[in-house]
């Protein structure tokens, strides 16, 4: 798996940053291991840039899915804290792989190496709660970026701050082979 951020512009800063130094081992890791030869990389790559004057950082990454929703918590905040920049707005964008369905939660978990907590916990409250804490909007909450609507599944995320005015925001039909939609959006900065 790869993550990038594309851009016309050349950056001014271009970091690569760990969130997540554990050794995950529920069954669907293992299964990737087994079967894939598939490692999950826990990083997020941070981009500057400089427009009209100011500059502004975006950073992409793809949380865990192979985990339990508290862990998953877990690294969103160490992304933040490593990432955030006290004079810098940040966008945040990426797979974040939160399930919105306690029902899939519920039915997955043992596959996920959910504890009893990530059992009770509301995935999406907990993220939601963050994010305002934050001072970041989801520009794509309620909307399944997954291949499917039904259980809705906002997997990825563009997050900007409340200070940003989001012009127009659209999450495609087609998928090019992926089991995701592609969401694009222009924001005025």
């Amino acid at each position: 798996m790869y993550i990038l951020i594309m851009t016309k512009q050349k950056p001014i800063f271009v970091k690569k940053f760990k969130y997540d130094y554990a050794h995950h081992n529920s069954i669907l890791t293992r299964l990737y291991a087994a079967f894939v030869h598939f490692e999950e990389m826990h990083h997020v790559i941070a981009v500057r840039l400089k427009v009209k004057g100011k500059q502004i950082q975006i950073t992409n990454t793809r949380l865990s899915c192979a985990i339990g929703t508290s862990d998953r918590v877990q690294e969103f905040k160490t992304l933040v804290r490593k990432v955030k920049h006290k004079t810098i707005p940040t966008i945040y964008c990426g797979d974040y792989n939160v399930v919105d369905s306690k029902l899939f939660n519920r039915l997955t978990g043992w596959l996920r190496g959910f504890t009893r907590f990530d059992y009770l916990l509301d995935e999406r409250a907990s993220f939601e709660k963050l994010f305002k804490k934050e001072h970041l909007v989801n520009i794509f909450r309620g909307k399944s970026t997954s291949f499917v609507n039904r259980p809705l599944l906002q997997l990825d995320h563009i997050l900007v701050p409340k200070t940003f005015l989001v012009q127009s925001h659209l999450l495609t039909k087609k998928r090019y082979g992926s089991d995701h939609r592609i969401l694009v959006a222009t924001i005025q900065i």
